[in-house]
C-alpha cells in the first residue's frame, strides 16, 4: 500500500541559531513520505547555508527564496504552491516535533477519514521548560467532527481557544487547502501577525470533517526574538502589529459575507475581533505614555470604533491552568527508536492490573487476542517454561518482572539479554 505524501511548510526568518534542530526533527520524523519545503524570507544569517547543507544529506528537503521579504503569511503561500502532497502541514523554523508527530497524525487522517487531524501543542519557554495548557488540550477530548458542527465549534470559541486557529499543529487534506488558496490570494500584503487566523477561519468553514490525536505534539519555542512576539512592544511595532490584525479580520469578514455564513458564525468572530480589541487595547494603555499613548488609541479607534475594554480573567481561561510535560507515550517511542536494543519489553502491569491471577502468564495468554493482529503472542515467546508460583498477586509491575525467572526465560528465549531494553 503506497502511503500519502505529506508536504510540510517552513518559513525561515532570523532564526538561524533554533533552525538547525527544527531541521534534524523534521528529517528524523518515523513518518518518510515527506516533502519539507524551506522557504527563506530574505533570512539574515546563514540560514541559506544550513538548509542547503542539509539538501545534501536529505533528498525530501527543498527550497525556496526570494529577493524581498514578504512575511510569514506569503512565505507561507510561496511554500504551498510548491507542495506536491495528499496533505500540507506547516511548520515555523524555530519549533520542532516529536518524532512521531506527523506518522500520528495522519494515521488519524486516514483511519477516521477526516479532512483536517490536530495533534497536541508543547509549549517550551524561555527557560527550555516544557509544559502543556491542560484546558486548550480538553478543547480537543472529541473522536470526530463532522458536518455543520466543525464551523460552529471553530468560531463558538470566539478566538479564546487558540489551539483552534493555529496552523502548525495540524495537518490539512490538500484538496481542502486547494479549495480555500484562491482566497488566500486576495491578501497581498507583508503579514506576520494573527495570519494563522485568516488560513484557519477559511479552512474550517469550509472542513466537513476533524479529528484530534492526545500524545504526539508540535513544541512551540517561546522565543524572546521572533517576529510575532509582543511582549517587548515599540510603537513602531504596535503600529505594524495592529496593521496586520486589521486586515486579517476584514479579509475573514470580506469572506464570510461573500459566502453567505450564518449570523451566529459572524456574530461569533465578531466576539473574536472584540476579544483582540481588549488584547491590544490592554497591551497599549499599559506599555504607552502621553503621545505614544494618543497615537495607539487612534490606532485602536480605526480597528474597532468606540469600544474600548480590557480583558478580564474569563478570557485568560484556557491559559489558566498548566502542567509541566514528562514526555508521555513520545518520551516512551524516543526511548525505543534511539536505543540499540534489539528486543523491547513492557512492563505494563502496575496499576492495570490488580486482582489475583493463578499463573503469572495468564496475563499474557488475555494479552494475545489483542496482539493476534500483529501477528505476535506474548505468552508464546516471553515465558518460563517452568513455572513453580501458584496464586500470585499481581499488584505492581516489579512483583511481575522483576523476577529472575522471568528474565532467564527471555534470555533463553531472545538471547542476548543485555540488549533487551525495559520500559516500566
Amino acid at each position: 500500500m503506497v502511503k500519502e505524501k505529506i508536504s510540510v511548510i517552513i518559513p525561515v526568518y532570523n532564526v538561524a541559531e533554533y533552525l538547525i534542530e527544527c531541521m534534524e526533527s523534521v528529517i528524523n520524523q518515523t513518518y518518510k513520505n515527506i516533502e519539507f519545503i524551506f522557504v527563506n524570507d530574505c533570512s539574515p544569517k546563514n540560514a541559506e547555508e544550513i538548509i542547503k547543507e542539509y539538501q545534501k544529506k536529505d533528498s525530501r528537503i527543498k527550497y525556496v527564496t526570494y529577493e524581498k521579504n514578504r512575511g510569514l503569511f506569503r512565505a507561507r503561500m510561496a511554500g504551498a504552491e510548491k507542495a506536491t502532497g495528499e496533505y500540507i502541514a506547516f511548520m515555523d523554523s524555530d519549533d520542532y516535533a516529536t518524532l512521531d508527530y506527523y506518522n500520528t497524525l495522519i494515521k488519524c487522517a486516514e483511519e477516521k477519514n477526516v479532512e483536517i487531524a490536530v495533534g497536541k501543542t508543547i509549549f517550551r519557554n524561555v527557560n527550555n521548560v516544557d509544559y502543556t495548557r491542560n484546558l486548550h488540550d480538553e478543547c480537543f477530548l472529541f473522536d470526530k467532527i463532522e458536518g455543520e458542527d466543525v464551523r460552529k465549534t471553530y468560531f463558538g470559541q470566539k478566538g479564546l481557544c487558540f489551539s483552534w486557529h493555529t496552523v502548525w499543529n495540524k495537518i490539512y487534506k490538500k484538496e481542502l487547502w486547494d479549495k480555500c488558496f484562491p482566497y488566500y490570494k486576495r491578501i497581498d500584503t507583508h503579514l506576520i501577525m494573527t495570519e494563522d487566523i485568516a488560513f484557519s477561519s477559511v479552512l474550517f468553514y469550509n472542513a466537513k470533517s476533524v479529528a484530534a490525536v492526545e500524545n504526539d505534539g508540535y513544541y512551540y519555542c517561546e522565543n524572546e526574538g521572533a517576529s510575532t512576539n509582543a511582549s517587548k512592544t515599540t510603537l513602531k511595532r504596535f503600529t505594524k502589529n495592529m496593521a496586520d490584525i486589521k486586515r486579517v479580520f476584514e479579509f475573514v469578514n470580506e469572506y464570510l459575507g461573500e459566502v453567505g455564513a450564518d449570523k451566529y458564525i459572524v456574530d461569533s468572530f465578531g466576539e473574536t475581533k472584540k476579544y483582540y480589541a481588549r488584547m491590544w487595547q490592554e497591551l497599549a494603555d499599559f506599555t504607552f505614555k502621553g503621545e505614544e499613548l494618543e497615537t495607539a488609541n487612534k490606532i485602536m479607534r480605526d480597528f474597532i470604533g468606540d469600544f474600548k475594554e480590557h480583558t478580564n480573567r474569563d478570557y485568560h481561561f484556557f491559559e489558566s491552568i498548566s502542567s509541566k510535560w514528562n514526555g508521555g507515550l513520545e518520551s516512551i517511542k524516543e526511548t525505543i527508536i534511539k536505543s540499540k536494543c534489539k528486543y523491547v519489553s513492557f512492563d505494563i502491569f502496575d496499576t492495570l492490573i490488580m486482582r489475583y491471577v493463578y499463573n503469572p502468564e495468564d496475563i499474557f495468554l488475555l494479552m494475545n487476542k489483542k496482539f493476534e493482529k500483529l501477528g505476535f503472542y506474548p505468552a508464546d515467546i516471553l515465558l518460563p517454561k517452568k513455572q513453580d508460583m501458584t496464586k500470585w498477586a499481581v499488584v505492581a509491575c516489579d512483583q511481575f518482572t522483576s523476577e529472575p525467572e522471568y528474565w532467564e526465560a527471555v534470555e533463553q528465549q531472545v538471547g542476548d539479554a543485555p540488549s533487551t531494553l525495559r520500559l516500566i
